[in-house]
């Protein structure tokens, strides 16, 4: 796990074996990251943040604390990845990916929402709440 300019960057899609960084302290939070081929996890004083299926390798990840607004940039193995990100419970977002729009998406009850990408290419993601 990489701090640059108070942006988080993680993962590593290309592992064969899960690798892990524990107790990573930025901030007053804790990090946990968990990513190899298969998935990556992150999460902030043991809750999810971000989950990727399969695994993808993660730069510049920025999350508001009100929880309006993350972006990121993402690099993966070029088929379609599923990304889970936990946000406000019950609420619109809108997604976008590069230059493409994803469209709006309601966060279930708990604060998830799930959709997916190609990676064929690197993408930035941006989660805006509506």
């Amino acid at each position: 796990m990489i701090v640059k300019d108070g942006l988080l960057s993680f993962g590593n899609h290309e592992a064969e074996k899960k690798e892990k960084v524990e107790g990573f302290k930025h901030g007053e939070n804790i990090y946990k990251v968990s990513t190899y081929k298969e998935a990556t996890r992150l999460e902030k004083n043991e809750e999810l943040v971000l989950e990727t299926v399969p695994g993808t390798t993660i730069h510049d990840f920025n999350k508001k604390d009100d929880l309006s607004y993350v972006s990121f940039g993402i690099e993966g193995f070029p088929n379609s990845t599923i990304i889970t990100v936990q946000l406000e419970e019950d609420s619109i977002y809108r997604i976008t990916a590069g230059k493409d729009s994803l469209g709006s998406m309601k966060s279930n009850i708990s604060g998830k929402i799930k959709f997916s990408v190609d990676l064929k290419t690197p993408k930035h993601i941006v989660i805006e709440k509506a």
